[in-house]
């Protein structure tokens, strides 16, 4: 049996949202799968007759996603989900267990600065968002260390040989991770770049790019920037 276009659509729209519930995704990779999804709706929609239709859009508010992103994140890493939600009621961290859906890549302070070219943490903020195509970016400016969120199968080798301070955070670690709703008081750590979908993270070639930019920049002037 044919389907109308509008099926089409709709199926398209249920696989999305069943990926995304179940499955970390990459913020490019996320982009890539829209244009595609779109490419394709548009095809269908040209093969009808011609004629130019446009396909119905539904709106999701900020604090929805945010409530979708907490959900991921509890239920992804929070042993205690009660005291997890309790620390982010109170401007805390919750202390969420890496390895499961998710592993952390912690890059020091002084290697985003170089990269960045500045210390204005509004700046640097800009400058990993940019980086990392908008991947989730956690800040601690009292560690002076940032935490990209990236698929937990994340495995690098640069613990030993890498920068001081670079690390993968992966199974048995833990992370404070502030709340996502962007209301709720920050008192240490903050979303320098925020997750704007439930499960999306950073691509970590990206992460290895930037901490090599980084390096390039302090060789370049003989560490003067630390």
């Amino acid at each position: 049996m044919r389907r109308t276009p509008g099926e089409r659509q709709r199926r398209l729209e249920l696989a999305d949202l069943s990926m995304s519930a179940t499955t970390p995704v990459t913020a490019s990779a996320r982009r890539g799968r829209v244009v595609t999804e779109a490419g394709r709706a548009g095809a269908a929609h040209g093969a009808d007759g011609g004629r130019s239709v446009t396909a119905p859009t539904q709106l999701v508010t900020a604090r929805e996603r945010a409530h979708a992103v907490a959900h991921w994140l509890l239920c992804a890493a929070a042993e205690d989900v009660e005291a997890a939600q309790q620390r982010w009621r109170e401007g805390g961290a919750a202390l969420l267990a890496c390895g499961g859906l998710f592993a952390a890549i912690r890059l020091p302070g002084y290697l985003l600065r170089a990269a960045a070219g500045t210390r204005d943490p509004g700046e640097m903020d800009a400058c990993v968002r940019g980086a990392l195509e908008g991947g989730p970016v956690i800040a601690d400016p009292y560690a002076d260390h940032y935490y990209a969120l990236t698929p937990a199968s994340t495995a690098w080798s640069l613990r030993d040989r890498g920068p001081r301070g670079l690390a993968v955070l992966g199974r048995g670690c833990y992370l404070g991770v502030p709340s996502p709703f962007p209301d709720a008081p920050q008192m240490r750590a903050y979303w320098a770049v925020p997750m704007e979908s439930a499960g999306e993270l950073c691509d970590p070639r990206l992460v290895r790019k930037l901490a090599q930019r980084g390096v390039s920049c302090l060789a370049a002037v003989g560490g003067a920037a630390r």
